[in-house]
């Protein structure tokens, strides 16, 4: 039915005639724009800020993905919740999530958003040890946290991965924007140890983890244009 919708939306555009749209990041002030330069810039892939955060996105995904994925279960095997009480306590974890976007959102007043994104993959790299050691409601209570310091990640890497690209914006947020494919490509990999032992699988997340660490405190270098 899902599809069926899209379908026919997708059916209604095809009659609609889009007006030609100006790319708002080519303005005079920008020093990337080349529409009125007559000039080919920089091919995308040569920005590593870019390029990194394509990469740090597709690993946040995955990261997210896998911790979801496997919530109930975690609950359910290590608590010995039902799953019932254990998707309660999913919701929770999703306001922590939102409890994290705005706490995150205002420590950015003070502390560079690549540093505070640096600082958080710590915390969740912590937060995944914790719950990879199964210590019952210690290692539940870290798993409710996973949610809140990867909340800043997805918007922080994108708004990153942007930076300073002028008229190719668009297009680089198209590929940074495909790396929700990590969502479908990690959770198998954890179900394969979770099968085994659902507490051991979140291990795997810190591989996620470090790389997102890395892409954060090495972006002044990647963007020597500044952030």
């Amino acid at each position: 039915m899902i599809g069926a919708v899209i379908a026919l939306v997708g059916v209604a555009f095809s009659f609609l005639k889009v007006p030609p749209l100006q790319d708002p990041h080519v303005v005079a002030t920008d020093s990337y724009a080349v529409a009125a330069e007559g000039h080919i810039p920089e091919s995308l892939f040569k920005k590593k800020h870019f390029v990194f955060a394509a990469i740090a996105q597709l690993f946040n995904v995955a990261a997210q993905g896998g911790t979801w994925a496997f919530f109930i279960n975690y609950g359910h095997e290590i608590m010995h919740l039902t799953d019932e009480h254990a998707g309660y306590y999913f919701s929770l974890s999703m306001v922590m999530m939102m409890a994290g976007r705005f706490i995150g959102t205002f420590l950015m007043r003070y502390i560079a958003p690549n540093k505070l994104l640096a600082i958080f993959a710590l915390g969740n790299i912590l937060m995944c040890v914790i719950v990879a050691q199964g210590f019952g409601v210690v290692s539940f209570v870290a798993l409710l946290f996973i949610n809140f310091f990867f909340s800043i990640m997805f918007p922080t890497i994108f708004s990153l991965g942007l930076k300073n690209l002028g008229s190719q914006t668009q297009n680089a947020s198209s590929f940074i924007v495909m790396g929700v494919v990590g969502g479908g490509l990690f959770p198998p990999v954890m179900g394969l140890i979770a099968n085994h032992n659902v507490a051991t699988a979140y291990y795997l997340p810190i591989i996620c983890y470090m790389v997102i660490f890395l892409f954060g405190i090495s972006y002044p270098k990647l963007n020597k244009k500044g952030i």
